[in-house]
């Protein structure tokens, strides 16, 4: 799965250079967007097997000028492990950066705060583990214009979470996210 990281970039590029023949990327005004897909955490696994699990962001915002658009998102993986449900979630401020004039092509950054919850079941009972620390987000995406107000939006993010805990030291968490989206703009 770690190998599907560098071959989403591929194919996000490769879509960003068959697409400049299409009309011009229009960024302005208010925006907002939501996506599903599938994420991989390579450190919750037993016996360093990754975890695979479902995942989706929702974010909105304003555009600042051609190049960049500011916003928030919420962005979240969950996953079903024998009888525990694993979650890890981000609300971030996010900066999505435009390298070329109307091009769909972006990177994404933001930085916010994040939780990790663990729902254990056992003998009928169901025990709640929450914490929260620093969350952060790098990515990258294409707008694939669809019309005039509309895109189809693939992203690839790397969603890096530091969680302090009360019992112990704190630790980090990594999840790679692949999610496909709309965004109104």
């Amino acid at each position: 799965m770690i190998r599907a990281f560098p071959v989403a970039v591929c194919c996000l590029l490769i879509l960003s250079g068959l697409t400049t023949g299409q009309d011009s990327q229009i960024h302005e005004g208010f925006w907002i967007g939501f996506g599903l897909g599938v994420g991989m955490n390579p450190t919750d696994g037993h016996d360093d097997d990754p975890l695979i699990g479902g995942s989706g962001y929702f974010r909105a915002g304003g555009t600042l000028n051609q190049r960049v658009k500011l916003g928030g998102e919420a962005l979240g993986w969950a996953r079903e492990q024998h009888d525990d449900v694993i979650t890890h979630g981000n609300v971030m401020f996010v900066a999505i950066l435009f390298p070329q004039d109307n091009s769909g092509l972006f990177l994404k950054g933001g930085v916010g705060i994040a939780g990790v919850t663990r729902v254990a079941a056992e003998g009928g009972r169901s025990e709640i583990r929450t914490e929260g620390g620093l969350g952060t987000t790098v990515g990258l995406g294409f707008d694939v214009h669809l019309g005039r107000q509309l895109s189809l939006t693939p992203n690839v993010d790397w969603v890096f979470q530091l969680i302090d805990t009360a019992i112990g030291p704190a630790y980090a968490k990594a999840t790679f996210v692949f999610t496909l989206g709309l965004t109104w703009h």
